[in-house]
């Protein structure tokens, strides 16, 4: 059977602390109470269904319908809002929810966020009032189980077959996640399906116990309904991996923030949550966003360093937001290493034109690395100079030594030959004389 429990404590949200029910020792919220007398593991009754508990769901409804104002029910949506996560398309197939039966459908969640608004696609002859209660599924059966996390009340109007919108305190869900919304009526109200079409769950029948809604009606395996989960996705990135010490660079963080979300935010904000380092020097900042929703007056690096606060008024379709800083790194050889920066950007909300201290916000970070500096070249070393080799002598005289000590031995041989010569001419002449 299905657990039915009353929910206590505090639904804790990202960034949305003040999120409380009444009791809670501070913020604001709204409590989603089952019937405290409801025996843990049965199916509550039509009698069950009445006195402080309707009180109390009407009344959860209401404040959720100030929150999420604008969200109604219409029509199939030809244009999805952003934050629209799961969905059915409806068919032809119906089946009838009353005070005997009960009808869920499972669903897995697609994006992580915070889960604002569930629709069914309702008939019925007479406008008529119809609860929902959003439980976890059991991983092993996918029935619904535990206490209830979150619970909405709508009138379902007569006429032709519509969405019907069930806002409700938002919480927090994470992608992966299946959950099962289980719709509740004194009256007949039927919930018109499809096939076997929708790969994240199922539809549910729950009378005494759950079974799937397939095997009591073979053309309806699934319900046709919608999620709504507001979500803010940001990116942080600077366009170098790494600088280098002692060189001035040219540089630039720019934080790209995504925010799908409906009506109920008041404001967008995006900003720095630590320092920047000490050798980047700003030098500008550029702001755009899609909605247009950013004033080139609100573009400052005093508004992104400390945040934007409630300068940035939310579009109601969701919307994109750029923020780019540029500046020149000037690091020193103590600056050689890695450094981190981080951002995040949030959802700010808005009750009964109060506007919340805590949104759902999201982080990011990045890493830039500064290179240790250049080595300096040492200059090559001055080669020493080397002799030439003395060329040969050449001349036209006949051969002789170029060695002058070898001259030194022709100087006695021309001096012997001389006194000889001198001899032999004094010998002639005493002959002539005798």
């Amino acid at each position: 059977g299905l657990p039915i429990d009353a929910v206590t404590g505090v639904v804790e949200s990202p960034g949305c602390e003040s999120m409380r029910r009444p009791g809670a020792p501070e913020g604001f919220g709204v409590e989603t109470a089952n019937s405290d007398s409801q025996p843990h593991g049965l199916l509550p009754s039509v009698t069950d269904r009445g006195g402080l508990w309707t009180v109390k769901r009407r009344a959860i409804a209401l404040g959720a319908s100030v929150l999420l104002l604008g969200l109604l029910p219409g029509s199939v949506l030809a244009i999805p809002p952003s934050n629209l996560d799961q969905m059915n398309l409806p068919a032809s197939t119906s089946h009838v929810a009353n005070g005997g039966n009960l009808l869920a459908q499972t669903f897995t969640v697609g994006r992580s966020g915070l889960l604002i608004q569930v629709d069914l696609y309702l008939l019925t002859r007479a406008a008529t009032e119809a609860d929902i209660d959003i439980y976890a599924a059991n991983p092993s059966t996918g029935f619904p189980t535990g206490s209830s996390l979150a619970t909405g009340s709508a009138i379902v109007s007569s006429g032709a077959a519509s969405y019907v919108s069930f806002a409700f305190f938002p919480f927090s869900v994470t992608a992966g996640t299946k959950y099962a919304i289980v719709l509740a009526t004194n009256d007949d109200i039927g919930a018109i399906g499809s096939s076997d079409s929708y790969a994240g769950g199922e539809a549910l029948k729950g009378s005494g116990g759950w079974v799937a809604l397939s095997t009591v009606d073979s053309n309806l395996a699934d319900l046709g309904f919608e999620t709504f989960v507001d979500s803010v996705a940001p990116t942080l990135k600077w366009d170098k991996a790494s600088v280098q010490a002692g060189t001035s660079t040219a540089l630039t963080l720019k934080e790209t923030v995504t925010f799908k979300n409906g009506s109920g935010v008041g404001w967008y904000d995006a900003q720095l949550t630590s320092a920047l380092p000490g050798w980047f020097q700003t030098t500008g900042i550029t702001c755009s966003d899609t909605a247009a929703e950013i004033a080139t007056a609100d573009c400052t690096v005093a508004h992104f360093k400390g945040g934007f606060g409630h300068a940035i008024f939310a579009s109601g379709a969701g919307d994109v937001m750029t923020i780019t800083l540029t500046g020149t790194a000037n690091p020193a050889a103590a600056d050689v290493g890695a450094t981190s920066v981080s951002a995040e950007g949030c959802l700010l909300y808005v009750v009964a034109d109060v506007p919340q201290p805590d949104g759902n916000c999201a982080s990011t970070a990045t890493r830039i690395t500064v290179a240790a500096p250049a080595a300096t070249p040492t200059p090559a070393a001055t080669p020493t100079p080397t002799a030439a080799p003395t060329p040969p002598r050449t001349s036209t005289a006949p051969e002789s030594s170029s060695d002058g000590s070898a001259m030194l031995w022709f100087l006695p041989i021309g001096l012997i030959g001389a006194l000889a010569g001198l001899l032999t001419l004094a010998t002639r002449r005493r002959r002539r004389i005798a």
